[in-house]
């Protein structure tokens, strides 16, 4: 049962992790998905900072908890 648990916590983390990526290293590919609207250079930025940052800590988080089990 454990096994199967950790598997279904790899398959949540991993579109966390490319998702993540891709708004980190290409974040006007996924504007659109999001309904953003890019204004200015910051835009890029905040948006590469905060949504793709939060994907990919939580994507982390989810894989170091999933390691921790006892």
């Amino acid at each position: 049962m454990k096994q199967l648990i950790n598997i279904l916590v790899v398959l949540a983390i991993l579109p966390l992790l490319v998702l993540g990526t891709v708004n980190v290293f290409a974040p006007s590919n996924t504007f659109e998905l999001y309904g953003i609207k890019p204004l200015g250079i910051m835009t890029y930025s905040t948006f590469r900072g905060a949504i793709g940052g939060m994907l990919i800590g939580g994507g982390l988080i989810m894989l170091i908890g999933a390691n921790h089990q006892k």
